[in-house]
C-alpha cells in the first residue's frame, strides 16, 4: 500500500512537471505566433508599399514614356549593342519611319543608308564610354531627292548606381538654318569679292589719278606733291636733294617726220629709262609734253651729276624706235635759301635750256650758270 502510494505520488509529480512544460511550450508557441502575426503584418505593409512603389514606378514610366513621345524633337533610345528600344513620334516624322519598323533593329540597319559609318560608330559607342556626342552634323539624302541636314546629340543614361544602362540620341532638323547659313556664306563671299573688286578699282582710280596714261610714270600733279614732301624732309633732316629736268631733243621734228605713234614710242622709251630708277626714293615723272623730271633726294652735287649723266647716256642708247634719240638735261640742287619748289624747278629749267643752247644731249648744272654769269659780269 505504501509502495502503491509512492508510485502514485511520483506519477502525479511527473504529470505536474509535464503540464508545466506543456504550459511553457504553449507560452513559447503563443509568443512565436504573436511574432509571426507581427511579421505578417509587417510583410503585408511592406507588400503594400512595394505595390504602391510598383504602381508609382509604372505611372512614372508611363509619364516618362509620354514625355519621351511628346518631345518636340526626334529622340530614340538604344542599348550597348546599338539596338533601338524607343522611338518617339518626332522620329517618325523626321526619318519617315514608324516605330514598328525600327524597334529592336540596330543603328546600322536603320541609318546605314543615311549617315556615314564613322558617325554611326561614334553615336553607338561613345555614350557607353561615358562621353557625349555633341552637335554632330550630317546630311541625309531623302527618297524624294531633297537634302536634309540633321544635328545629332547622343548621351548616356545611368541608373541609381551610376551604371550606364542605355543611351539617348536627340536629333534636330536644321535644314532651313543650314540653307540660310550657306546662302549667308555665299552672300558674304560675294560681298568680299565685290569689296575686293571695289578696292582694286579704287586703287586703280588712285593710280590713274597720279599716273600719266601714256608713259605710266607719275603725272605733273603727283610730281609736285612728291617734290614738296621731299623738300620738307630735306629741310627737316638737313639732307641734300637734286632735281633733273629733261627734254627730248628735236621731238617736234621727229613727230613730223615719223608720225605721232612713233613719237609716243619715243616718250615711252624715255619713261622706261627713268622708271628703272624706281619710284622710291626717286620720283621719275612726266612733266608735260616731251619733258620729264627726276627727283633725287639724298644726292649731293657729284652724285647727282653722275646720275644725270648716266640717265642721259641710257636714253641715247635706248633707241626705242630703232632711231637715235637724245635728251637735254638741267640739274638743280636744293639750297635752304630757296623760297620753295618753284624756285628749284625754275633753276633746273634754266639749266635745261642752257643744255639745248649748247648743242643738246648734255647735262648742265644750274649752279654753274651763276659762275658763268659772275664771270660775264
Amino acid at each position: 500500500m505504501n509502495r502503491a502510494g509512492d508510485e502514485t505520488a511520483n506519477l502525479n509529480e511527473t504529470l505536474a512537471a509535464a503540464r508545466d512544460e506543456v504550459s511553457a511550450q504553449r507560452r513559447v508557441v503563443e509568443e512565436c505566433t504573436q511574432r509571426l502575426a507581427m511579421q505578417e503584418a509587417e510583410l503585408s505593409g511592406l507588400k503594400s508599399r512595394i505595390d504602391r512603389a510598383h504602381s508609382l514606378y509604372a505611372e512614372t514610366a508611363r509619364r516618362m514614356e509620354d514625355l519621351f513621345q511628346g518631345l518636340p524633337f526626334a529622340c530614340f533610345g538604344y542599348d550597348a549593342e546599338g539596338r533601338i528600344h524607343q522611338w518617339n513620334r518626332a522620329c517618325e516624322e523626321l526619318f519617315d519611319l514608324q516605330a514598328f519598323q525600327v524597334l529592336e533593329r540596330s543603328l546600322e540597319e536603320v541609318f546605314g543608308t543615311m549617315a556615314a559609318m564613322e558617325d554611326l560608330a561614334a553615336i553607338g559607342s561613345k555614350p557607353f564610354e561615358g562621353s557625349v556626342v555633341e552637335k554632330l552634323l550630317w546630311k541625309r539624302d531623302r527618297e524624294d531627292g531633297k537634302t536634309q541636314w540633321i544635328e545629332t546629340t547622343a548621351f548616356p543614361v545611368r541608373n541609381e548606381r551610376e551604371q550606364i544602362v542605355a543611351a539617348v540620341c536627340a536629333n534636330l532638323d536644321i535644314t532651313d538654318r543650314a540653307v540660310y547659313e550657306a546662302q549667308l556664306e555665299q552672300s558674304m563671299e560675294r560681298i568680299n569679292r565685290y569689296s575686293a573688286e571695289l578696292e582694286a578699282a579704287n586703287q586703280k582710280l588712285e593710280q590713274l589719278a597720279v599716273t600719266d596714261g601714256l608713259t605710266g610714270l607719275r603725272n605733273h600733279r603727283s610730281f609736285q606733291q612728291r617734290l614738296e614732301a621731299s623738300i620738307a624732309d630735306a629741310r627737316e633732316t638737313d639732307s641734300p636733294i637734286a632735281l633733273v629736268l629733261l627734254d627730248v631733243d628735236h621731238f617736234k621734228k621727229f613727230n613730223d617726220a615719223y608720225g605721232h605713234p612713233e613719237g609716243d614710242r619715243v616718250l615711252q622709251g624715255v619713261a622706261a629709262v627713268l622708271a628703272s630708277y624706281g619710284d622710291e626714293p626717286f620720283t621719275p615723272a612726266r612733266y608735260g609734253g616731251e619733258e620729264f623730271v627726276l627727283v633725287l633726294p639724298g644726292l649731293a652735287v657729284e652724285d647727282a651729276l653722275t646720275t644725270a649723266e648716266r640717265v642721259r647716256g641710257e636714253i641715247e642708247a635706248a633707241q626705242p624706235t630703232g632711231r637715235l634719240v637724245t635728251a637735254s638735261l638741267g640739274l638743280a640742287i636744293w639750297t635752304p635759301e630757296m623760297r620753295g619748289p618753284g624756285e628749284l624747278i625754275a633753276q633746273a629749267d634754266k639749266a635745261l635750256y642752257k643744255s639745248k643752247a649748247d648743242g643738246r644731249n648734255r647735262v648742265t648744272l644750274a649752279s654753274s650758270l651763276w659762275v658763268d654769269e659772275k664771270r660775264a659780269a
